[in-house]
């Protein structure tokens, strides 16, 4: 995957730490700016479907902080401690 592709063709992905590895080779690119991985127009999103939808917007900010605090509760964890 080229790793010139302008922004605004970017759909950027939510992928954990220990997950970098098999997103890299499925062919993402990391945005250092960003501190996200992303892949381009041409990319086959079905691949990405694990990570893709869950960031780089308020809404899916919400639905991130959402989904941990539902982890958070199953754990007795406090999602407040998280930084999210």
């Amino acid at each position: 995957m080229r790793k010139d592709i302008p922004q605004a063709e970017r759909t950027y992905l939510f992928v954990p730490y220990a997950e970098r590895e098999e997103a890299k080779a499925l062919g993402a690119c990391w945005d250092a700016v960003q501190k996200s991985w992303y892949v381009g127009s041409e990319a086959d999103l079905a691949k990405f479907a694990t990570w893709a939808g869950l960031c780089c917007s308020p809404s899916s900010f919400a639905r991130a902080r959402e989904l941990f605090s539902g982890f958070a509760a199953k754990r007795n964890t406090d999602a407040r401690c998280s930084g999210l």
